[in-house]
């Protein structure tokens, strides 16, 4: 192995990581600094975590990178923050897909609705696909519906903890700017 990669395992070899419990931390504070001191005001970047995690778990696969970028080109975000939000959310999607989807049919239909087992799911489309389709766009929107009603009060939660959360931070580093220009 040595002689295939030979600058592994040699004293000058230096890892591209170091395995340290505080790296990301760091640089989390280390990317805080530069969007604060870029101009980003607290709100902005409140603003930026609520709309990248709201947008980022709605239950409709493959659309959150679209309209997150339609949300920061129109509230004047910084994009890569709102996309790295995007981005680290995306494991929440999928979890909370089938859960969403669930409560919409539970709120219209008062029982769930669609089969989520593959054996189901096989026999709904061998029987009548054309329904299948029309009854998992139905369910898709009725998650939409229960993804709506969940995140108006949680994103109103999460705008005023990270708010604080920023103007703590943006306090303590020298870093206060206000949204008025």
């Amino acid at each position: 192995m040595r002689k295939l990669f030979p600058s592994i395992n040699t004293p000058n070899h230096k890892p591209a990581f170091k395995q340290s419990r505080t790296w990301s931390g760091k640089k989390l504070i280390e990317s805080l600094k530069k969007f604060l001191s870029q101009g980003i005001t607290p709100e902005q970047l409140a603003l930026t975590v609520v709309l990248g995690t709201a947008l980022g778990i709605i239950p409709v696969l493959g659309v959150t990178t679209v309209l997150c970028a339609a949300a920061a080109l129109y509230f004047r975000l910084n994009m890569i923050a709102i996309q790295l939000i995007n981005w680290f959310v995306y494991p929440l999607q999928l979890i909370l897909y089938i859960p969403f989807i669930k409560l919409g049919e539970l709120i219209f239909y008062g029982e769930t609705v669609f089969p989520f087992s593959p054996a189901d799911m096989i026999t709904m489309i061998r029987g009548d696909w054309w329904r299948t389709v029309i009854q998992f766009w139905l369910s898709n929107l009725m998650g939409v519906f229960a993804w709506l009603l969940v995140m108006i009060p949680v994103s109103v939660l999460l705008y005023y903890l990270s708010l604080g959360v920023f103007m703590r931070f943006s306090a303590r580093n020298g870093k206060v700017t206000t949204g008025e220009n």
